[in-house]
Order: structure tokens, then C-alpha cells, then sequence
């Protein structure tokens, strides 16, 4: 059996694997052992899906073993057949959570507004890749003589994606009134796709607004947090 391993970054790739179809279970464990190996504090396992005639399918969790958190991993599999063996290239992508917060106060210091923005991150031939799963928002309110109105989010994301798809778009979130300290969620409809963060037009953005009012006076709290060029202008 011929093995040639390639660590990319953030992610395994083990390449042609030539073996004789009764040791694709021996294949399976070593990519397991190679990816523990890789991996401290995690533990990964593996199991295989039959499709029928045309191959089979492997799922690789991730497993965080403090929470006890898993994560299932995306799994590229490519075959190639010849009389007398099979050829195996398995591709394992590790991508990175990341939540952005950022907390403002309103310029009389009666309402602060806590902004969030929850990402994953990996790495394609050295290239920046970003796709936002849900964007947060929630107010606090510390003077009861301030009413808090008109609230909304707008989420916005453009850029080129790893499939070579341009994105620039954006919409709204009403939310009106909020509830104080309860955070309200939107998921928006790029979610899950990876936007190359390295170009001059890459990036994720989402800004809150609200209407606040005292007696006859009213002001407002907006702010903005982003990745990439939208950080420039934002944060």
C-alpha cells in the first residue's frame, strides 16, 4: 500500500491511496489516526455510508472533548477504478468558529446596544474564506424615562465565493420595540458561504439602528461591526 499525506492549513488531505478493495477499512482508520494526531484536545470519528454500487460515504465528527460538542466535517472523496485496485483521495476541511461582539452606549448613557456576528474561517491555497451563520442583537435600557423605538438590524455581505459566485446584498430585520436583554437572532440567506476575504471587495457586515426618546427629545443609537472592507469603515 502507497500513502503520500499533504497538511494544508486548516484542513488534512490524504492523497492516492492504492490498495486492494478488502483494505478500504484500514485506509479509514489511518485517516482517523492521522487526524488525531493533528488535532490536541479533540476527539474525531469516522463511519461509512453505503450509496449503492457507485461508492460509499464517509462522515468525520469532530468532537470537542471538554463540552462534548460535535461537529460533523465536510469530506471530499474522489474514486478511481482499474481492473485490479482502487484509488481513494479523501480531503478533510477544518473550518474555525469565531463570534465578533461589540457593545455601544447611546450618547446620554441610557440604552447600550450589544451587536454580534457569528463566523467560521478556513483556508483555501492560502486564501482568507468568511461565512457568517447568524447575526445577534440586544438592548439595555438604564434610564426608564428613555423609550426605545423603530429598532432594526440590516445584515450585508459581498464579495466573490469559493465557487466563484459574486454576492452584494443586503436586507432588514425589524425588530421595533425590543425586549431588554433578550437577543434577537436573523439568519441570513448566505449563510454558510465562504466569501474570499482577501480581494478589494470581500466582506461581511451588519448595522443596528434604533430611535430613542425622552419627552419631546429623541436621538438615535446606530452602529456597525464587519469583516473585511466593511471593518474598515465599521470598527
Amino acid at each position: 500500500m502507497k500513502m503520500r499525506e499533504k497538511s494544508p492549513q486548516q484542513g488534512f488531505l490524504i492523497h492516492q491511496c492504492k490498495f486492494d478493495r478488502k483494505s478500504v477499512i484500514y485506509v479509514i482508520l489511518i485517516m482517523i489516526l492521522l487526524i488525531q494526531i493533528s488535532i490536541p484536545q479533540t476527539d474525531v470519528q469516522a463511519s461509512r455510508y453505503l450509496r449503492g454500487p457507485a461508492g460509499e460515504r464517509v462522515k468525520v465528527l469532530l468532537r470537542n472533548s471538554e463540552t462534548g460538542r460535535t461537529v460533523e466535517l465536510p469530506v471530499n472523496i474522489r474514486y478511481k477504478n482499474d481492473p485490479d485496485h482502487q484509488i481513494v483521495d479523501y480531503e478533510v476541511i477544518i473550518t474555525s468558529s469565531y463570534l465578533k461582539s461589540v457593545s455601544k452606549w447611546d450618547q446620554t448613557s441610557a440604552v447600550k446596544a450589544t451587536l454580534q456576528m457569528a463566523y467560521r474561517e478556513k483556508f483555501i491555497n492560502g486564501v482568507r474564506y468568511i461565512a457568517v451563520d447568524n447575526y445577534s442583537a440586544m438592548w439595555q435600557k438604564f434610564d426608564n424615562t428613555v423609550s426605545i423605538r423603530n429598532s432594526h438590524l440590516r445584515p450585508g455581505v459581498a464579495g466573490v465565493s469559493e465557487t466563484g459566485r459574486t454576492y452584494s446584498t443586503s436586507y432588514q430585520y425589524w425588530i421595533g420595540v425590543p425586549q431588554l436583554n433578550v437577543y434577537y437572532f436573523t439568519t441570513p440567506p448566505w449563510r454558510g458561504v465562504f466569501i474570499n476575504m482577501q480581494d478589494e471587495v470581500g466582506n461581511h457586515g451588519v448595522h443596528l439602528y434604533s430611535q430613542l426618546v425622552r419627552g419631546g427629545s429623541s436621538w438615535t443609537l446606530q452602529f456597525c461591526i464587519g469583516l473585511g472592507q466593511s471593518a474598515l469603515v465599521c470598527d
